[in-house]
């Protein structure tokens, strides 16, 4: 609001508000002009000094203001450097207000991002049972424009400890770096690059309360080992990844001698006298059409300093389509194993493959997919044929719900029903 000056009024009006109050005022107690006009003179230096103590209060006011702003600048300049110097959160502790931590353009947390999955199972048959099988978080990192941190850290079973059923894994910690034209290289602890599901195992992503056996024993997913790689992707959807790494580490007897599965070191004080190597080959250029291959060479599959050198081979080969509601997977996976003691216990070759169509559509609550898949496997934990078929519902793209039945079929039959609840973010 402004303020009005009588300072600026002209004489002449208090002479006619001096007229005017006369007129109302009876003769006989009426004031002489003299005494108007003392009184209009007392009325002006009033008002002029109310008029000099606005301005200096107004004066002081603007001074606070430009105090106030001053200072709050000065404080967020204080914490912007701060954070833009500090590692952690720790070291920020006593440098900033209380419940104040101005986010920065470049400040680490902007570059570093959280995600995760999980699942929990219900499974009805012979053996009735529940459990929150898995929960995983993500941490990535991006130190600039061409490297980053890529990390995996998964509860199993919902408790670990001693006499628990549960473990606490790290299954990736690597660093990655762009060198260009769709080159990169990567160091650390990562997914062994095969298959379907051992680097896209989310539960929204795969029909199936669990994972296919295929891929659970002739490729152990989840597979992950320690070592360096390079991968280069071309425009046409062409994708190369070489990797050298940590090998497995099998047992050469007893009721997992040459099991698969049971070799995996998990980069854990794990043996490094026989490393592997894997190539992979992907090809993604037609949309909804997936397919690619990958061979794996180590010179000893069960790392020993005896005689025998079980040297191993492994390779697979996998199709993944979606065209319009329809789907389908296959993956088939092979080991050919070395030496006289696998010959012997008839485990020098290990195979299997699934076949697995779906059907999917939406509906007014979100999506359901139908699927059924059959599964042949020759390994050492299992010789059979193993039907599966059910549904998934994703009342989210990243939630899911599922239902499906499996029976195994070996010499002694043997089938079970399961539920199951996912979710990634």
């Amino acid at each position: 609001m402004k303020s009005v000056s009588f300072g600026r009024l002209r004489p002449g009006l208090f002479g006619l508000v001096a007229l005017f109050i006369a007129s109302l005022t009876p003769v006989s107690e009426a004031q002489t002009n003299a005494e108007i006009l003392a009184e209009m003179g007392k009325m002006k230096a009033r008002i002029a000094e109310l008029e000099a103590k606005l301005a200096a209060t107004q004066q002081t006011a603007n001074e606070a203001e430009e105090k106030a702003t001053a200072a709050t600048e000065a404080v967020q300049t204080v914490a912007t450097e701060a954070i833009q110097s500090a590692k952690s959160l720790e070291d920020l502790e006593g440098t900033l207000p209380p419940g104040e931590i101005p986010l920065a353009e470049e400040g680490w947390w902007n570059r570093t991002s959280l995600g995760g999955y999980g699942e929990m199972h219900l499974t009805l048959g012979d053996d009735e049972q529940i459990d929150f099988h898995r929960y995983v978080l993500f941490i990535n990192h991006q130190f600039n424009d061409f490297i980053r941190f890529v990390s995996e850290i998964e509860l199993e079973h919902s408790i670990a400890g001693d006499g628990k059923n549960g473990e606490i894994e790290l299954e990736q910690a690597y660093v990655e770096l762009d060198l260009g034209n769709g080159l990169a290289a990567r160091g650390g602890m990562f997914l062994v690059p095969v298959g379907i599901i051992n680097e896209y195992h989310e539960p929204p992503t795969f029909f199936g309360t669990e994972r296919n056996f295929i891929e659970r024993e002739i490729i152990p997913s989840t597979w992950w080992e320690g070592g360096v790689g390079v991968n280069k992707r071309f425009d046409n959807g062409l994708a190369l990844d070489l990797s050298v790494h940590s090998g497995l580490d099998v047992p050469t007897s007893g009721s997992n001698a040459y099991r698969i599965r049971s070799g995996r070191q998990k980069v854990s004080e794990a043996s490094a006298s026989d490393w592997a190597t894997t190539l992979n080959v992907e090809y993604n250029g037609i949309p909804g059409i997936g397919v690619g291959a990958s061979a794996q060479y180590q010179s000893d599959i069960s790392q020993t300093t005896s005689s025998e050198s079980n040297s191993a081979w492994f390779t697979e080969a996998h199709v993944d389509i979606q065209r319009g509601n329809w789907g389908l997977r296959s993956v088939y996976g092979r080991w050919d194993i070395s030496g006289a003691s696998p010959a012997l216990l008839g485990l020098a070759t290990q195979h299997g493959f699934y076949v697995e169509p779906s059907y999917t559509f939406t509906t007014g609550l979100g999506d359901l997919g139908f699927f059924a898949r059959w599964s042949k496997l020759d390994s050492e934990s299992l010789d059979s044929d193993i039907y599966d078929v059910g549904l998934n519902f994703w009342p989210h793209e990243r939630v899911v719900l599922k239902a499906d039945y499996t029976k195994i079929q070996e010499a002694e039959d043997d089938d079970f029903i399961n539920f199951g609840i996912g979710y990634q973010f």
